[in-house]
């Protein structure tokens, strides 16, 4: 028989959820001490623990390896308004312990942030991103809905970006914003995705808005260095010159030229022009286009919304580069987004309707981020396009959320990374539809449903693609102010010629907050 070995990860996290905890409290009375009435700093630390079976934890069709996971995850949520600075960070860190199983324990992490810091006297400004989350290698690969199963074709993706910035008004004729973009992206355990880069932009416009006539003139130059692969180079000069008949409607003519590297050894210099248009009928209607012409290939995008009490719509259509990093994914807007949105009529102050908004959600045992999905790594430059209907409706007791969603990645240019998804293939699609239903059956509690459908498929006919089916359905209650247990129960099916199976899992859940 062989000997697990020991189980040091789940101590690590044991004494992570002790510090999160204690160290969090203090730092918050710390902070409702000294915060003036225009200085609010929120702190809520958390500790879960998850008890779950799978039917297949490695996600093998012939052999099946039944488990439990037991997941231990101390998380914190920080929240910071005031007069310069303001920002968002939820962090989690999760151990997993592997039972009836020779898998490995194993801790992951689970990023959210973005900070932003505005000195009221003078034009300088600072915005800083980072984020950690669980990413596909390759879209051709296995997939799975619960990233606590052992998919070799998952990995840890960790991204930073920092922006300082200045604005400087010049006299009472134009104003001057500048910024430089510094981007790192790394994945464990493979070079794809791997790449280090910055941005440098500037831009001038007049000092006055809100006459017949407006124009504004860009500038930027991108690097991006990939780990493995070519180096990506682009510069671009613009001017736009903006028309308003009307408070509803403004249009827009842009012309220029940019270079870039992407299909050529040297970067090469062409014209580059377009249009663009918005109406904006009431607070409850937007409709936007906007076409560009470039050397790599058209670009454009189209954008309509569509919102009343109890029902958001909006349906999308983005075509524009990408750069090396996570390429693809579905569902780019969550549920969090459509009734943030919904909610605005009902709730203007924008901290106030997030709190609201994160009420609702979890009264209906929705997952503020559940629409959402994984996309890939490429070392590549593509010309993406997605295309999307999202949509969102509330009862009194009832939630309903739909999304449906194409995005395809098409390789700008050669490439020759070994592995890479757009190395082997031209272009790669991704399908995909996340139907939502949740119902509140009394004030402590609620029921959800799911399903997603996702499908992926490469341009090459020698290359597998595959179809990933999940329907789950969960149970919430919270015993009180600050504790909640659910349950959740979830099956599977994945189609595929390289790796097929079906997969059934329930998962028992409690979480403290403090």
């Amino acid at each position: 028989m062989t000997a697990k070995r020991e189980a040091r990860p789940i101590r690590s996290v044991w004494l992570a959820c002790l510090a999160a905890s204690s160290a969090g409290l203090a730092v918050a009375q710390d902070a409702g001490g000294a915060a003036g009435p225009q200085r609010r700093v929120t702190l809520e630390p958390r500790v879960s623990v998850s008890q779950g079976y799978t039917s297949n934890l490695k996600l093998a069709s012939d052999f099946p390896d039944a488990a439990l996971i037991t997941t231990l995850t101390p998380g914190v949520s920080l929240r910071a308004r005031g007069l310069e600075l303001s920002g968002d960070l939820d962090y989690a860190l999760n151990g997993l312990y592997y039972q009836k199983s020779a898998e490995p324990d194993r801790i992951t992490h689970h990023l959210s942030s973005q900070l932003r810091w505005a000195p009221s006297e003078g034009g300088l400004f600072l915005q800083a991103a980072a984020s950690m989350s669980q990413q596909n290698v390759s879209a051709l690969g296995p997939r799975t809905v619960d990233p606590s199963l052992a998919n070799p074709n998952a990995t840890q993706v960790a991204n930073v970006s920092v922006t300082p910035g200045f604005r400087v008004r010049l006299s009472d004729v134009a104003v001057l914003e500048s910024h430089v973009n510094l981007v790192l992206n790394r994945a464990k355990n493979t070079d794809l995705g791997d790449q280090s880069g910055y941005a440098v932009s500037a831009a001038l416009r007049p000092a006055r808005s809100g006459g017949l006539l407006s124009w504004r003139v860009a500038g930027d130059a991108q690097v991006t260095t990939p780990r493995v692969g070519r180096r990506s180079l682009s510069d671009r000069l613009i001017g736009t010159l903006i028309y308003t008949p009307d408070p509803d409607w403004q249009l827009g003519v842009n012309m220029g030229a940019d270079a870039n590297n992407y299909t050529t050894v040297n970067r090469e210099r062409k014209a580059a022009y377009g249009v663009q248009v918005a109406w904006r009928p009431s607070p409850r209607t937007l409709a936007e286009a906007a076409a560009d012409h470039r050397s790599y290939g058209n670009t454009h995008s189209l954008a309509f919304e569509y919102r009343l009490p109890r029902l958001s719509l909006r349906v999308s259509d983005l075509q524009q580069v990408s750069p090396p990093g996570v390429q693809g994914g579905l569902g780019q807007r969550t549920n969090f987004d459509l009734l943030y949105q919904m909610l605005a009529s009902l709730e203007p102050d924008p901290d106030k309707r997030r709190t609201l908004v994160l009420a609702v959600l979890q009264s209906n045992g929705l997952s503020p981020d559940a629409v959402s999905t994984p996309g890939f790594l490429s070392s590549a430059v593509s010309l993406s396009r997605t295309r999307q209907i999202a949509a969102m409706w509330q009862g009194v007791r009832t939630t309903v959320s739909l999304s449906l969603g194409h995005t395809r990645n098409t390789r700008i240019g050669a490439a020759s990374v070994p592995g890479d998804d757009l190395g082997l293939s031209d272009q790669i699609s991704q399908r995909g539809a996340i139907l939502s239903l949740s119902h509140r059956l009394t004030s402590m509690s609620s029921l959800s449903l799911g399903y997603t459908d996702q499908r992926t498929t490469a341009s090459q006919g020698a290359l597998n693609g595959s179809h990933l089916r999940t329907l789950s359905g969960a149970w919430s209650t919270r015993l009180t102010e600050s504790r909640m247990l659910s349950v959740s129960v979830r099956r599977a099916e994945m189609d595929s010629p390289l790796r097929p199976y079906v997969e059934n899992a329930i998962t028992g859940t409690l979480q403290q907050q403090f």
